[in-house]
């Protein structure tokens, strides 16, 4: 019974340094993803680096006409949503943040208006006009990289497809993500942060909301198989139990460690 208590006691001084000394060191390398997800959760980018997690804000890629119709439906050539790619591909696209609608005044910009109510709302996007919501965490714009479009920018899919004979629908829509000092600054991307992204075309300006998210794993030894090295102590351990529990050719001859010769 003490035996037993005492290994328990030798042992809980390293499963507490194993738990205290696995916390999240901002200082080492961990693998950390930045993920930006559709509206309905499907992944648009994923970018991964085994680096220290304060110090990487990479430029990230996506395709604006999949965000806007989700890649789910962007990769059904069966279904016919609006817009179109090549009809995307005309537009001007603004983005309005999620995380700074309650900072505005008078303005009612929820999900369902894609945070984009109003052009205060605007932070930034390929537009010809100085955008009045300052201080984002992201800088949205067309990506350098021309990539054609089927058809000739009708709203239908077919349309699109049948003027042309492409069978599949390229990502011809690419726009590149920035991190502003405020976005390299913030400490929540962990739990994910929400933007609205919309076209300026006549009629009614498509849109649809997109999330960035960063992850960021972290071992813990406790998690992980122990090294076989031997206990420091467990060599003065079995000494002692020899100590307390001789053989029993030992025992029995004649000699007595508690005895004291004349």
């Amino acid at each position: 019974m003490m035996i037993s208590l005492f290994l328990l006691l030798l042992d809980m001084p390293f499963i507490s340094f194993a738990l205290l000394s696995n916390n999240r060191n901002e200082h080492r390398p961990h693998d950390v993803s930045w993920l930006i997800t559709d509206a309905y959760g499907q992944t648009l980018n994923s970018t991964f680096n085994r680096t220290i997690v304060d110090s990487w804000f990479p430029d990230l890629y996506f395709d604006y006409g999949q965000m806007l119709l989700g890649v789910t439906a962007y990769n059904h050539s069966s279904d016919a949503p609006s817009p179109s790619p090549g009809f995307v591909h005309k537009c001007h696209f603004y983005v309005c943040p999620g995380h700074m609608t309650t900072l505005t005044t008078d303005i009612d910009a929820g999900v369902s208006d894609y945070f984009c109510k109003h052009w205060d709302c605007v932070s930034s996007g390929n537009i010809w006009w100085d955008p009045p919501m300052k201080s984002d965490y992201i800088r949205l714009q067309k990506g350098s990289k021309y990539v054609p479009c089927p058809g000739y920018g009708r709203r239908t899919w077919e349309e699109d497809d049948d003027s042309t004979g492409w069978d599949d629908w390229p990502l011809c829509n690419p726009v590149k993500l920035s991190f502003t000092s405020e976005g390299r600054k913030y400490k929540g991307w962990d739990r994910g942060v929400t933007w609205g992204g919309r076209i300026y075309a006549a009629g009614y300006d498509y849109g649809n909301i997109f999330t960035i998210t960063r992850r960021v794993v972290v071992q813990y030894s406790f998690l992980q198989p122990r090294a076989s090295t031997p206990h420091p102590l467990l060599s003065l351990l079995n000494s002692t139990f020899l100590f307390l529990n001789p053989p029993l050719d030992f025992a029995t001859s004649g000699l007595c460690c508690c005895t004291l010769c004349p």
